[in-house]
């Protein structure tokens, strides 16, 4: 019964989403996640790093983190990752480098007979590039649910999740991102790969009106 409705949900985010999704206007990302190495009894580490390209025309960011990770309890892990972005408008413009320190905590819930959710709570201290040394704060909340599929060939996983980012600077909720449709694809030795599209929309500072964009990505994980 869950794979028909797991199937049945995957099925009519396909057919939604190719015809809501504009050809001209989507946005490439991908990531990769390197297997975890513990440090000490406590503590593991793993490193991440993703690029994004706007409709595949340039290389418009990078980022890098080092994820440092402390198991608490079952069902709870805490996380501390130092991380450096560049961004730039165009194929031309300059790189500008931004740095963060990232603090989180997920949770992790498995539903009797029902999907796996998980919750992440993550606050970031940000440094842009021409601030001087004057922090940025942001919050962002995400939920996800994921349900485990056996008879649908290379796909073994459906998720879903929605994440929130809220600007301290302006008391505001400034951005969300809507995966509707997230697949896990089969796994190859210990490589994971999963393929997914995002709705993305995002406040304007300046006019306070709501534009959005779709995002393709792929991530792989160790």
């Amino acid at each position: 019964m869950i794979q028909l409705r797991a199937g049945y949900l995957i099925a009519l985010a396909i057919g939604g989403l190719s015809f809501a999704c504009p050809g001209d206007d989507v946005r490439y990302w991908s990531s990769v996640t390197t297997q975890a190495v513990e440090l000490n009894e406590n503590w593991k580490t793993a490193s991440f790093a993703q690029i994004r390209s706007p409709e595949l025309e340039f290389l418009q960011y990078g980022r890098f983190s080092q994820k440092f990770l402390r198991a608490m309890g079952e069902k709870w892990t805490f996380g501390a990752h130092p991380a450096i972005e560049y961004k730039r408008s165009s194929g031309g413009d300059p790189w500008v480098n931004n740095y963060r320190l990232e603090v989180e905590a997920v949770g992790k819930f498995k539903l009797s007979g029902g999907p796996a959710l998980s919750t992440r709570s993550r606050w970031e201290f940000r440094l842009k590039d021409g601030k001087g040394s004057e922090t940025f704060h942001r919050i962002r909340q995400q939920i996800k649910a994921t349900w485990q599929l056996e008879s649908l060939g290379p796909v073994e996983s459906y998720t879903f999740w929605d994440e929130l980012f809220y600007e301290l600077d302006q008391s505001q909720i400034v951005a969300n991102r809507f995966v509707p449709l997230s697949i896990g694809l089969k796994s190859t030795g210990t490589l994971r790969k999963s393929a997914w599209l995002m709705y993305f929309s995002q406040r304007s500072k300046a006019t306070e009106r709501w534009t959005g964009s779709y995002v393709m990505g792929m991530d792989f994980k160790f």
